[in-house]
């Protein structure tokens, strides 16, 4: 019994099941290799990611330092990720191809649009969001070998930073 693919036609939104032996050139093959828990865990860690970490400290000044204010803040941030989540899992069932948000700009304002939803999460987004993985990955590292007393020096973060988001684009690319 052969591997079951899921395979989808880049000219139809219709799925359907495929052997191993199937496979042709002109079509885009995508195999099932996450379950239900790394799935979860996947998204749980893109929406909580490392803000977790960082911005509490800011949450709670911003909040005047009322923590009761501040749960509000992160429950009604929650509130609207999950809603957001919802309406990309309504869009994805609706057009049933794999792109995510390119698909559904490109089918609702053109390929232009599309394009430069594309373009701009790679090279602003991700990179972005890159760095300040980075940033905050070395901060974390360092603050147990400089003590938690003084302040990590900006130098130190610098290079570090850059060598992790370095070490980033290296696995990613």
């Amino acid at each position: 019994m052969g591997v079951k693919y899921h395979a989808l036609r880049s000219h139809e939104y219709e799925s359907t099941e495929i052997n191993e032996d199937d496979l042709s050139g002109n079509r885009v093959v995508l195999p099932k290799i996450l379950g239900l828990i790394p799935s979860i865990s996947f998204i749980f860690g893109l929406i909580v990611g490392t803000g977790i970490f960082v911005t509490p400290t800011g949450v709670l000044r911003g909040s005047s330092g009322s923590v009761g204010i501040s749960l509000i803040v992160w429950v009604l941030g929650a509130f609207l990720s999950a809603t957001g989540a919802m309406c990309l899992t309504e869009l994805t069932l609706y057009f049933r191809q794999s792109g995510g948000n390119y698909v559904f700009l490109r089918s609702a304002y053109g390929p232009i649009v599309g394009f430069l939803q594309v373009w701009i999460t790679f090279f602003v987004f991700s990179t972005c969001s890159s760095a300040i993985q980075s940033i905050v990955i070395v901060n974390f590292l360092l603050t147990p070998l400089i003590g938690s007393c003084s302040s990590v020096p900006e130098v130190g973060v610098k290079l570090g930073a850059s060598c992790v988001f370095r070490k980033y684009t290296h696995v990613c690319f």
